[in-house]
């Protein structure tokens, strides 16, 4: 049986700090090895996210192709382009 581990100390840019995304590290068993496409994990895709941030470099096709992908697999986020290189508010 896997077990899920939740690392709350993982190195990230402090910039990134506002969009708090999560990392999870799997555990899995000698009969659970990864193949070509790693490890299958089942999650309920709503329950998970909140939004979907896409690169500030990205351009609004892009945007448009995750959105319709995220529709598509009835993921129901917002997806919205990255604040990171907007202008400070201070």
């Amino acid at each position: 049986e896997s077990q899920v581990t939740e690392l709350t100390q993982i190195v990230s840019n402090q910039a990134l700090r506002h969009e708090a995304g999560v990392r999870i590290v799997l555990e899995y068993s000698k009969q659970q090895e990864p193949d070509l496409f790693g490890v299958s994990v089942p999650v309920e895709i709503n329950s998970a996210l909140e939004s979907v941030i896409v690169s500030p470099f990205a351009q609004d096709w892009f945007l448009e192709v995750v959105r319709e992908t995220t529709n598509k697999f009835g993921c129901d986020v917002e997806v919205v382009k990255s604040q990171l290189l907007s202008d400070p508010f201070f």
